[in-house]
């Protein structure tokens, strides 16, 4: 077989040839190459939709993330947003059964804007106020477990002391 520049030509040449495909062996082709290579996103994990509620002393979460560390290793994590204290995964980016570590930020939302007639950077930018306590992120030591049937509904209410 001859390989060169021409090698996709040749190729195109046979699925254009009035000869060699009739438009219903074009579609055959089609079709199974649709059914071979799919068109979902399962990726036989199993994966869950996960939702839930964040709040600290009671008050929804404004603005923050949460993330779902697998507890064994080469497992497979997820996050979201929080928005006003709510959080959503979808199944395609759901967590498998499993057991995982949860990993909380929050602050308060508020935006900062550069006044009128000012240049970014000629402004300190206040610091953003941290609601989450370290507990529920980078020392956090709380998990979940996500099992085969529901309900996928993790809600957590964190305590700012003790």
């Amino acid at each position: 077989m001859t390989r060169g520049p021409f090698a996709k030509v040749r190729v195109w040449a046979v699925f254009s040839s009035p000869c060699r495909w009739s438009a219903l062996g074009k579609a055959a082709f089609f079709v199974c190459l649709a059914l071979c290579v799919g068109c979902g996103s399962d990726d036989g994990l199993n994966r869950k939709a996960l939702s839930g509620k964040v709040s600290v002393d009671g008050a929804p979460v404004p603005n923050g993330s949460v993330g779902f560390e697998p507890l064994v290793a080469g497992g497979v994590g997820s996050g979201a947003v929080i928005t006003d204290g709510v959080y959503k995964i979808a199944a395609k980016d759901g967590l498998p059964p499993g057991k995982y570590r949860v990993r909380i930020t929050g602050n308060d939302g508020k935006q900062f804007l550069v006044s009128p007639g000012k240049m970014p950077g000629d402004e300190e930018i206040p610091k953003i106020k941290q609601l989450v306590p370290p507990k529920w992120n980078a020392d956090g030591k709380h998990d979940i477990e996500v099992k085969n049937e529901g309900p996928f509904e993790f809600d957590f209410d964190i305590k700012s002391k003790g």
